[in-house]
């Protein structure tokens, strides 16, 4: 026998079975001295790949769910709501402490004329929301008239009216307007009259509509006063309501106190205890 023929029965020839599309194994045959093929059985079954033998893993699909969704949005709407309720509650404060600062410091100029006169500024006592305060502080020169209905008051702040011209109020004024025929703090003589304002801005003084030209003096937020034609509330700018005469909550002193609107509230802030 030839080398080449003993060399190929000795030796293990591997034959290669395809199984399936993708897969194959090797199978050692070894031939025997005849030439025919001697196994060791049948033929062997393929090793099982591990990833194969496992169960099959349900494959969810990537993305939310819609409930997942919902549940998300319920979520976002809820801190919405709080970051707004946060906001708004904040900037309320703050125009609280404003409007809160303008009446104290009212408060001192008021106190300032109780010192000076021994008196508190006389009010309206037909209607606190519209009083004679301004004049009172502001201080007048007078310049009478023999029909006492024509004297006439000019503040000492040296306020101008719409047309340019000194602010000034008759006594007709006065009396239809605040329910008043004079300031007491008033006089002849400028020196005589004391203004006890200091830096008193345009936005804290509003103009009736009548008598014209005739001031009061205001809060920083706006409030609802009075009523339209059709019966609608209108919002204005809120007039320091101010009451000397029997006051309510302060007896030995003066009740001062503003109604505002905020946040489509009415709110009032005074001069004492709640």
């Amino acid at each position: 026998m030839s080398n080449t023929r003993q060399e190929e029965l000795s030796a293990a020839r591997q034959i290669h079975i395809a199984v399936g599309p993708a897969r194959h194994f090797t199978v050692p045959i070894h031939l025997s001295r005849g030439g025919k093929e001697r196994g060791r059985g049948a033929l062997a079954k393929p090793r099982a790949n591990s990833s194969e033998t496992r169960s099959a893993k349900v494959v969810r699909p990537s993305g939310f769910t819609l409930i997942e969704m919902l549940v998300v949005i319920a979520i976002i709407g809820v801190l919405a709501g709080m970051t707004v309720s946060f906001v708004s509650r904040g900037s309320s404060h703050r125009r609280i402490a404003r409007l809160e600062s303008e009446r104290e410091q009212l408060q001192l100029w008021i106190d300032a004329y109780k010192e000076k006169k021994g008196y508190y500024p006389p009010d309206n006592t037909n209607n606190p929301a519209i009083s004679p305060l301004y004049y009172e502080l502001a201080g007048t020169t007078l310049v009478t008239n023999i029909d006492p209905a024509l004297n006439v008051y000019t503040t000492r702040d040296g306020r101008t009216t719409r047309d340019g011209r000194p602010s000034s109020v008759t006594q007709a004024q006065l009396l239809q307007a605040f329910n008043t025929k004079g300031i007491l703090n008033a006089a002849a003589d400028p020196a005589d009259a004391i203004c006890f304002f200091t830096n008193l801005r345009d936005d804290q003084l509003m103009s009736l509509n009548n008598p014209t030209n005739v001031y009061v003096l205001v809060a920083p937020l706006p409030g609802i006063w009075g009523f339209d034609e059709s019966g609608k509330t209108n919002v204005y700018a809120s007039p320091w309501r101010y009451r000397s005469t029997s006051p309510i909550y302060n007896p030995k002193g003066y009740d001062l106190w503003a109604e505002v609107l905020i946040n489509g509230e009415i709110v009032t802030n005074g001069n004492w205890k709640n």
